[in-house]
C-alpha cells in the first residue's frame, strides 16, 4: 500500500511534465525503477542528508520535476524515449555528508551500483558481508569512518572491483586472503587501521595493481616475497605497518614511482633501488637499513629523496661511509626538490662536495658526522631557491652569509651546534636555531649578558655573567603554571615557536630549542598543544593538559648548575594528541628517544604505552646525574619510528609536559609519636628539676662554708 500511495504521488508530480511533453510531441526520460527509487527514499531517512530533504518523495533520477538526479546520484538507463521505471542509480557519491548512522539494509538493492563513495563520515559497525552482492561495483570507497571489526570475506565476490579503500577506518583481525582473487583491483588502500597477523602473499596476484597502501597497522611477520610479483606496480605505502623481512622483495618492482617504508623491522641495503627506472619519491627511515646510498641509474626522475636513521656498512663490508660524504649519488638529480639525510652516519673530513640543485628548496643533513668549512657563497651558488635548511649536530664550520642564500629573509634555517660564526642583524626576519654556535646574537637580545649565556653553551670558555642557579629547578613545557607542588616553581615554556627556533630565559638561564622540519607540512605551528581533557593521575589538571612537542628534536639547556653528582632529573608525560583506540585518532604510535648530558636513557619511548593509556600521567627520573660546565642538556629526538600522519601530520616526535631537577637529600628524621613526644616532655621537665635541686644544694654548701669560716675566726 506504502508503495501504491508513493508511485501515485510521485506520478501526480510529474503529470504537468508529461502533459508538456505530450503536447509538444517530446519524450522525455522515464522514471527510476520501483526498487531504487524505494531505497533511496530509505536511505534518505536513515542518513538524514541534509541535500536530499528538498527532494523527499520525488523519483531521484528526475528530481523536482527538471529531469535532473538528485545531488551526489548517478542514473543510468534514462534516454530520451524509454518507457518508466526504466532508469537504474548507478552510482552514490556521498562524501563528507556527516552520515552517523549504520549503512541501511535497502542500500544493497542498488544492483546496478557501480561507483559508491562515503569516505569521510562516521559511518559505525561493521562491514555488512551484504556488500558482496553488489556484483557490479568497479568504485568502492568505505575510508575515513568509524567501521569496525573484520573485513567480510564476501567483500571478494565484487570481481569486477577496481578501487577499493577501506583506511583510516577500526577495522581490526586478519585480511582476508581471498582479496587475491579480485585480480582486477589496480588501487587498494587498507592503511591506518588495527589489522593484524600476516601480511597476506595472495596479495601477490593483484597484478594489475597500481598502487598498494597497507601501512599504519599492527601486522606480523615477515614482508611477503610474492610482492615482487606485482610488475605494475607505481606507488607502495607500507609505513609503520609492522612487517620484518628483506628489504630485498622489492627488487622486481623497477616501476615503483613512490615508495613509503618507514618505521618498519626490514633489513637490507639501498641499493636494491639502484635501478628503479621511474623512482620520484622515496621516503625509508626508522629501520634497520644499510647505506651506502647508491648511485641511481635514473637521477633525473628523483623529485623527493627522505632516508633517515640509516646504519652505516658493516666493519668487514668492503663499502666504506665516506662514499656516501662525497654525495656522487646526487650528480644529476637536477629535479630534486626535498633532499632529507637525516642521521644517516655521513662523515667527511672536509666540506661535502654537493652539486649545484637548481630545483632544491629543503635540505636536512641534520644530526650527522659531516664537517668542514663552507665555501664563500656556497648555499647561494649551489641552492639558489632553497628555503629550507637543517644542517645542526653536525661540525660544519664558516660564516653565517655563506649558509644562507642572499634571497632568502624569511625561511627556516637550523644551524645548531655546528661553529659557525657570523652576525644575525643581517637577518632580521629569518627563523633561525642558532644555538651552540658562534653567531652573535647581541641584535636581537637587549644585553650582551643574554649572548653570553647562548655561546656558552657551544664555548665552554664563556663563564662571564654565568650565575649560580639553585635548585629544586623547574620548567612547565608548553604552558605556564605556578607552584606545584610547593617544593617546585614552574618557569613557564609557552612562547610560540617556528619550525626551527629556540627561547631564551636570560634571567632564569634557560633555553628550549626546536627542529622541527618534517614534510610535507607542519601542522601545529607554534608546536605546543592542549586539551580540555582530565588527565588520570595528576595532582593538577594545568601541569598536563599543555605539552610542547617537536617532530623532530626536542632540547632543553639549563647553564648554571654547580658542576657534580647527584643531580635528580624527573620529567612528566601525557599524552594528549593521540587519543584511546575507541577513535580514528587512537591509531597513532609516538615514539622517541631521550638523552641527558649525551648519554641514552629512553629509546623508543612511547608514551601510551608507559601509562596503560591516553591521558594518563607517566613520571620518569634519573638519578646520579652528574652535571659538568654548569651545563645540563635534556634532549628529546624523534629517531623515524612511530606513524607519521595520525591523528594528522607530525603527530610523530617528543610531547613532554614538565621537568624537574633537584639534587640528593638526606632522609628526614623519623616522626615522633604522641607518647614519645610526652615522654620527651617529662623528661625534660625531670632533667629541669634535678638541675634546680642541684643549683641549690651548691649555693646553700657554699652558705654554709662561709658561715663556717667566720664563726672560727680568732
Amino acid at each position: 500500500m506504502a508503495s501504491l500511495i508513493l508511485f501515485v504521488v510521485l506520478t501526480s508530480s510529474l503529470l504537468p511534465l508529461l502533459a508538456l511533453a505530450a503536447d509538444s510531441d517530446m519524450t522525455f526520460a522515464g522514471i527510476t525503477t520501483t526498487t531504487d527509487n524505494e531505497a533511496i527514499q530509505a536511505i534518505s531517512i536513515a542518513w538524514n542528508i541534509s541535500n536530499w530533504k528538498p527532494y523527499i518523495g520525488s523519483d531521484p533520477c528526475v528530481g523536482n520535476g527538471n529531469f535532473t538526479p538528485w545531488p551526489y546520484i548517478g542514473c543510468d538507463g534514462c534516454q530520451v524515449g524509454a518507457s518508466s521505471n526504466s532508469c537504474n542509480v548507478t552510482s552514490l557519491n556521498l562524501n563528507g555528508q556527516n552520515i552517523n548512522a549504520k549503512i541501511p539494509p535497502e542500500l544493497f538493492n542498488l544492483q546496478l551500483l557501480t561507483y559508491l563513495d562515503l569516505h569521510n563520515n562516521s559511518i559505525s559497525d561493521s562491514i555488512p558481508p551484504a556488500i558482496g552482492s553488489l556484483s557490479k561495483i568497479t568504485y568502492l570507497d568505505l575510508s575515513m569512518n568509524n567501521f569496525s571489526g573484520h573485513i567480510p570475506e564476501e567483500i571478494s565476490n565484487l570481481t569486477g572491483l577496481t578501487h577499493l579503500n577501506l583506511s583510516k577506518n577500526l577495522l581490526s583481525g586478519l585480511v582476508p586472503s581471498k582479496l587475491g582473487d579480485i585480480t582486477s583491483l589496480s588501487y587498494l588502500d587498507l592503511s591506518v587501521n588495527m589489522l593484524s597477523g600476516n601480511v597476506p602473499s595472495e596479495l601477490g596476484k593483484l597484478t594489475k595493481l597500481l598502487v598498494l597502501k597497507f601501512g599504519t597497522n599492527s601486522f606480523k611477520g615477515l614482508l611477503p616475497p610474492d610482492l615482487g610479483n606485482l610488475s605494475s606496480l607505481e606507488q607502495l605505502y607500507f609505513d609503520s605497518s609492522r612487517v620484518s623481512g628483506l628489504l630485498h622483495v622489492l627488487e622486481p618492482l623497477t616501476k615503483l614511482r613512490i615508495l613509503w617504508a618507514f618505521d618498519n623491522d626490514i633489513r637490507g641495503n639501498l641499493t636494491v633501488f639502484k635501478n628503479f627506472s621511474g623512482l620520484e619519491e622515496l621516503r625509508i627511515y626508522g629501520a634497520s637499513i644499510e647505506g651506502p646510498i647508491p648511485n641511481f641509474s635514473h637521477p633525473s626522475t628523483i623529485r623527493t629523496l627522505q632516508i633517515g636513521d640509516l646504519l652505516p656498512p658493516p666493519v668487514n663490508s668492503s663499502s666504506q661511509t665516506e662514499s656516501d660524504s662525497d654525495f656522487s649519488f646526487l650528480k644529476n638529480m637536477h629535479n630534486l626538490t626535498i633532499l632529507s639525510l637525516r642521521n644517516c652516519s655521513l662523515k667527511s673530513i672536509n666540506f661535502p662536495n654537493i652539486p649545484v640543485l637548481t630545483n632544491l628548496t629543503y635540505l636536512d643533513l641534520s644530526f650527522n658526522k659531516l664537517s668542514g668549512k663552507v665555501p664563500a657563497n656556497f648555499a647561494q651558488d649551489k641552492f639558489p631557491n632553497l628555503t629550507q635548511l637543517f644542517i645542526g649536530g653536525n661540525k660544519f664550520d664558516g660564516n653565517l652569509n655563506d649558509i644562507i642564500p642572499r634571497n632568502l629573509s624569511n625561511g627556516e634555517i637550523d644551524i645548531s651546534f655546528n661553529p659557525i660564526s657570523g652576525d644575525l642583524s643581517l637577518y632580521p626576519n629569518l627563523n633561525i636555531n642558532f644555538l651552540g654556535t658562534n653567531i652573535n646574537a647581541r641584535t636581537r637580545y637587549s644585553n650582551s649578558r643574554s649572548s653570553d649565556i647562548l655561546n656558552f653553551i657551544g664555548n665552554k670558555s664563556l663563564w662571564t655573567n654565568i650565575t649560580k642557579l639553585a635548585v629544586p629547578f623547574a620548567i612547565k613545557c608548553g604552558g605556564d603554571v605556578h607552584d606545584i607542588p610547593y617544593l617546585f616553581y614552574y618557569h613557564n615554556d609557552t612562547k610560540h615557536l617556528g619550525v626551527a627556533d629556540l627561547n631564551f630565559d636570560p634571567q632564569n638561564q634557560w633555553v628550549v630549542s626546536i627542529v622541527s622540519p618534517f614534510l610535507p607540512n607542519n601542522y601545529i605551528i607554534d608546536f605546543i598543544v592542549n586539551t580540555d581533557h582530565s588527565i588520570s593521575g595528576a595532582g593538577t589538571q594545568a601541569l598536563y593538559q599543555t605539552a610542547r612537542i617537536s617532530a623532530s628534536s626536542l632540547r632543553y639547556y639549563i647553564v648554571g648548575f654547580p658542576d657534580g653528582d647527584g643531580y635528580k632529573i624527573e620529567i612528566d608525560f601525557a599524552e594528549i594528541v593521540i587519543e584511546e583506540q575507541s577513535s580514528r585518532r587512537g591509531l597513532g604510535r609516538r615514539y622517541f628517544n631521550i638523552y641527558i648530558q649525551g648519554k641514552p636513557v629512553e629509546k623508543d619511548f612511547n608514551i601510551v604505552d608507559a601509562a596503560n593509556g591516553s591521558y594518563v600521567v607517566v613520571n620518569k627520573t634519573y638519578e646520579n646525574i652528574t652535571v659538568t660546565n654548569r651545563t645540563l642538556d635534556i634532549h628529546f629526538q624523534w629517531a623515524g619510528r612511530g606513524t607519521c600522519c595520525v591523528p594528522h601530520e607530525d603527530t610523530y616526535g617528543p610531547l613532554v609536559s614538565a621537568i624537574r631537577v633537584s639534587t640528593r637529600e638526606p632522609p628526614p628524621r623519623p616522626r615522633k609519636t604522641a607518647r614519645e613526644k610526652a615522654g620527651v616532655a617529662v623528661g625534660i621537665l625531670s632533667l629541669g628539676i634535678a638541675s634546680l635541686l642541684i643549683s641549690l644544694s651548691i649555693v646553700y654548701l657554699w652558705w654554709q662554708w662561709i658561715r663556717l669560716g667566720r664563726v672560727m675566726k680568732p
